[in-house]
């Protein structure tokens, strides 16, 4: 073996990455070079070390993309159009004094791998080939046709995404998706199609996906460390992809070009079926389009509104009130009950006996559920969306304005459901 692939996600684009087997084993030898810091070290040399083994460096045996991309078309057999731009990612790798760990594949394969100190997380930058953006699916497809390859093999993150791919296209063959609406930080609206992942037929394959995603998926610097945050983006990005190409080539955007854009669902339509996916409208319109569409999603909502623990939002007034005073939005959980016990989630980050005692099955994870029920609130108050984003999210600082406009406008939405919001 010469070669082990792996892929990992970021901003919305799918780069394959991979290790040269023949650039580890010339490498120093790590007997014969392992550095050791002795009592006698001085305290200026010590710090330099430190310094070293901080610095983001780059990887010593990733393959330079022009290299990888040489690889991927001629030994591999996957088709230039396929790939796009070279480019590079920011990884956190388990290292030692001397560098990045090889991959399970790689240690395997080279042999002689004993490791003298314990590994921690390092920041290296890998050269990567990004697959198509206008067809991430294919170029995963294209890759798993070549498992076999003499000199070529997979790591765990190639399988993982070939097999989410597979399950999404699934998903639209079964006609498992919808169109959204999404307003983004500049305030502008946005058409995108995004698969349905919500409804109990699905939920056994997505609990399989979670937890067999491989750690490295999760190594990028910045990232959703969390994996419902990331598989959903992925998932997301995948179909809307597909289907927006099929909606194009087929001309659908035809249907409505002698239509007034003041039919909201014309407006809505514009942002789907042509690759421009913003929508031509703004202002009071827009802001009653969005709200609109929010409130038709939630309907398609089938979650079990009798499951045992749900998400539920607490509003925290401040001491002091007026225009500039501070709001807590906090999230939590709560049972199915009458009234309901409730945890917030700084408990369940902390697994306290409170936020434990929650648990009704075995199986019944309060920390991934609190995730999931998060990213569902976040579709229906895009305000909490970056809390996706963090470790261990607990809630979100508001304005007194934003409080009103939460009360309004989002909180009914949110309690059509099934997620309860107190104050």
């Amino acid at each position: 073996m010469q070669v082990v692939l792996h892929a990992n996600w970021c901003h919305g684009s799918l780069h394959i990455w991979g290790e040269s087997a023949r650039r580890f084993v010339l490498l120093p030898d790590r007997d014969a070079t392992q550095p050791a810091l002795d009592s006698e070290s001085t305290t200026s040399t010590a710090t330099a070390v430190v310094e070293k083994l901080t610095d983001l460096v780059a990887h010593s045996y990733a393959i330079p993309a022009d290299e990888l991309r040489s690889i991927l078309c001629d030994e591999y057999g996957v088709s230039d159009h396929f790939l796009d731009e070279a480019d590079e990612l920011e990884l956190r790798l388990p290292r030692d004094l001397l560098g990045p760990w090889p991959s399970d594949r790689l240690g395997s394969a080279v042999g002689g791998i004993d490791g003298y100190q314990d590994a921690w997380l390092g920041s290296f930058t890998v050269p990567t080939v990004r697959l198509s953006t206008g067809d991430p699916i294919g170029g995963l497809l294209a890759m798993s046709r070549q498992e076999r390859t003499p000199g070529i093999e997979q790591g765990h993150s190639v399988k993982w995404f070939i097999s989410v791919a597979q399950f999404v296209l699934e998903l639209l063959s079964d006609q498992r998706f919808i169109p959204s609406l999404l307003r983004s930080e500049e305030g502008r609206l946005e058409g995108l199609w995004r698969p349905w992942l919500l409804d109990e037929e699905v939920a056994p394959t997505l609990g399989e996906f979670l937890r067999s995603m491989p750690p490295v998926i999760r190594a990028v610097a910045g990232s959703a460390e969390h994996p419902w945050p990331l598989f959903e983006s992925i998932t997301s990005a995948m179909a809307e992809h597909v289907i927006r190409r099929v909606l194009i080539d087929d001309g659908f955007v035809e249907s409505i070009e002698d239509r007034s854009l003041d039919d909201p669902h014309v407006a809505w339509l514009h942002g789907l079926l042509q690759s421009d996916c913003q929508l031509p409208i703004n202002g009071e319109f827009g802001h009653t389009l969005f709200l609109e569409a929010r409130r038709w999603i939630n309907r398609l909502d089938e979650v079990d509104r009798n499951r045992a623990l749900r998400g539920c939002l607490l509003l925290e007034a401040p001491e002091a009130t007026g225009a500039e005073a501070v709001w807590h939005l906090a999230i939590g959980l709560e049972t199915n009950e009458e009234p309901p016990d409730r945890i917030l989630a700084e408990e369940i980050w902390k697994q306290t006996r409170d936020a434990m005692r929650l648990t009704t099955h075995e199986t019944l994870d309060p920390q991934e559920v609190l995730i999931s029920e998060l990213g569902r609130a976040a579709r229906l108050y895009p305000k909490i969306e970056p809390l996706l984003n963090e470790r261990t999210p607990v809630g979100i600082d508001l304005t007194t304005a934003e409080v009103s406009s939460f009360l309004t406008e989002f909180h009914p939405l949110l309690l059509e459901s099934g997620f309860p919001a107190h104050s």
